[in-house]
């Protein structure tokens, strides 16, 4: 995405290679200095200090990934194309190393230790990016970390802002539509296979009713009418907007209410842009690696509790052990959320029938005492165990261990504008209403629980919220 931790996450590769090169420089060491030896080969000389090799090296290939593009957008490229700039890369890095060691007339080095490592380094390298490329391209992978952006405007502008998204962003990205002030337009065509696909006058509906992620304005924005109102929407609901800064933006004298702005080029072009989102960027991109880290081992550690709690939903009711539902997630994205089952098979088809019994104002629909609830899914609702299979769905990228709850899309259909902004972070297991008495709360006060979160989050602050989870889970205060 073009969020904060996506930017972060370019560093983060630079370091993973950084990481590989390190390690395999470091096993080639080893199994030239004391494996070797035992079949005859020599060890290693004490001159020069394999230390500053390797740091000339760390530094050579620092550079030369950057010069052969190590770190462009390929995830159009074809396998042999990402082999090919990782074997130039590794090259010209180790080239480095050597025209050192020749100027320092450093002659006792091993051939075969370099070798070993140039090997070591060109294979975990490769592997890496593989597995990043495969990454990219699967479908579903893509699907959940792509931005999504709508483009206003059709003509030139539009045009090279569409060109640099597609061929510069190092971000999966999705252009879900272009909208043009006119109507005569419609189905004209911007750049390839990018039409526009409606009317100005559509953006609301649009952004109300698809996951966007950004807009982007590739026309003055002082060309539309009452364009204040449309940024005014973009900002309530949570959706980034870009601006192209020649555009002399301060004759809008738009004040943000909650919203920041900032300046950077990761669609390839220098942008200015306005977010009520956390920017963050280490913080949110070790929210995601907590997220993968805890939830992977806690499906590890408590695969036993799972299977205990799958056998008696299947023994004392009948129906799948499972329970999935369609939710919304970031910026409304669809997918199916996993419980273990706690209801009675028909649970669905019965709701219409107790609507009049709702404990709750809004469009949530709770009962405290819910008779469709079977006798094992009422400990697994008061102990939160039942929410535990969503460990699946972080582990997915669908979810998050701590975010706002993730509502049915028809509960988010009814929302007024500034609830929906809850949506621009990935939904939670638990959040500060989870910790705060849940059905105690009225809905009102839950969404401004959660905008609150977004508004003040902290790593610290999902640390906490985890820790204030746990007394909920052992004494049974959730409902």
């Amino acid at each position: 995405m073009f969020t904060a931790e996506y930017g972060f996450l370019k560093k983060v590769h630079k370091l993973i290679d950084i990481l590989i090169l390190v390690s395999s420089f470091i096993l080639a060491y080893f199994l030239k200095k004391y494996f070797l030896p035992v079949f005859g080969y020599s060890g290693l000389a004490e001159a020069p200090s394999y230390y500053v090799v390797l740091a000339v090296l760390i530094i050579g290939c620092y550079c030369s990934f950057d010069f052969v593009g190590f770190y462009d957008s390929f995830r159009h490229n074809k396998i042999h194309k990402v082999l090919s700039n990782t074997f130039k890369g590794v090259v010209l890095g180790y080239s480095v190393m050597m025209i050192f060691l020749y100027i320092i007339k450093a002659g006792d080095i091993s051939r075969i230790m370099l070798g070993l490592a140039f090997s070591f380094t060109f294979l975990a390298l490769s592997l890496s990016k593989i597995a990043a490329l495969f990454l990219l391209n699967n479908r579903n992978i893509r699907n959940v970390f792509q931005t999504n952006i709508l483009i206003i405007g059709s003509k030139q502008q539009a045009a090279e802002t569409i060109k640099a998204i597609t061929e510069n962003s190092t971000n999966p990205v999705n252009i879900i539509g272009c909208l043009d002030t006119d109507k005569n337009l419609i189905g004209k065509t911007i750049h390839e296979n990018f039409k526009v696909t409606g009317l100005v006058s559509d953006y609301f509906e649009v952004l109300k009713t698809k996951a966007v992620d950004e807009v982007i304005f590739a026309m003055p924005p002082q060309l539309i009418e009452n364009v204040k109102e449309y940024i005014n929407y973009a900002e309530q609901v949570g959706v980034n907007i870009r601006f192209i800064p020649n555009w002399q933006i301060k004759q809008l004298m738009y004040k943000p209410e909650t919203a920041t702005t900032y300046f950077d080029q990761k669609i390839g072009i220098p942008t200015i842009v306005l977010s009520s989102k956390p920017q963050k960027e280490a913080g949110l991109f070790f929210k995601s690696l907590l997220d993968y880290i805890v939830s992977a081992t806690m499906v590890i550690f408590i695969s036993p509790l799972l299977l205990a709690i799958a056998a008696a939903v299947k023994m004392t009711s009948d129906g799948p052990v499972f329970f999935k539902q369609e939710r919304s997630g970031l910026g409304g994205r669809k997918f199916q959320v996993l419980k273990f089952r706690t209801m009675v098979v028909d649970a669905e088809s019965l709701r219409g029938k107790l609507m009049d019994a709702n404990e709750v104002d809004g469009p949530v629909f709770k009962i405290a005492k819910d008779p469709r609830i079977t006798k094992v899914g009422s400990f697994l609702r008061k102990t939160s165990l039942d929410e535990l299979p969503q460990l699946i769905n972080v582990l997915k990228g669908e979810m998050s261990l701590v975010g706002p709850r993730p509502p049915i899309p028809a509960e988010v259909e009814q929302y007024e504008t500034w609830q929906r902004r809850r949506l621009s972070m990935k939904p939670g297991l638990t959040c500060i209403w989870q910790v705060s008495g849940r059905n105690n709360v009225d809905f009102k006060s839950w969404m401004k629980m959660d905008l609150a979160y977004i508004d003040k989050w902290s790593i610290w602050l999902d640390l906490k919220l985890l820790c204030l989870t746990i007394p909920t889970v052992l004494f049974g205060t959730g409902k």
